[in-house]
């Protein structure tokens, strides 16, 4: 069986975002509180613009493949990344935050892989990061490296994987 691995990718825990707080405060010569800063955040987050020809082409897939999401994303973009897709078209769901691994660790992959009960040639990653697409291909799994931008790119990389079943 093949899994379709969709992938949001941001760092990911509280120190780290706290760091990020603190840089962006500093470039913007703001003056808020961290508690102001997340709440204004996340309303922004929510109302960003999205890549609906991907999140589409994910609902699309449903019953086809197994679908999961892997996200490093920071806890603070939950909201607004469940703003943005529905979590419940997916049959796995891999927050960072939540799990407490990184896609920037190999060991990562090798949770997931464990968790799903499958090898890695079982598994198409889709993601935008080098270093994660170089951990995943350690691990045998089949890539694609893309942005929200290349809907072309990952519609295509996706077809021809499911049609290799």
């Amino acid at each position: 069986m093949h899994y379709d691995v969709i992938v949001i990718d941001l760092n990911n825990n509280e120190e780290d975002f706290y760091n990020y707080y603190l840089r962006i405060k500093k470039a913007g010569n703001f003056n808020c509180t961290l508690e102001e800063f997340v709440m204004e955040f996340s309303e922004n987050m929510v109302n960003a613009a999205t890549y609906s020809e991907v999140r589409e082409f994910i609902y699309s897939l449903k019953g086809k493949v197994k679908l999961c999401l892997f996200s490093d994303l920071f806890f603070i973009y939950e909201p607004a990344i469940r703003a943005h897709i529905d979590f419940n078209v997916f049959d796995h769901v891999f927050l960072s935050f939540v799990e407490g691994i990184h896609k920037s660790e190999v060991s990562a992959f090798e949770y997931v892989e464990k968790k799903l009960g499958v090898t890695g040639e079982q598994i198409l990653f889709v993601d935008n990061m080098e270093r994660n697409i170089i951990n995943a291909t350690s691990r045998n799994w089949n890539t694609c490296q893309a942005y929200g931008y290349e809907i072309d790119r990952i519609k295509d990389t996706v077809l021809k994987f499911i049609e290799e079943e």
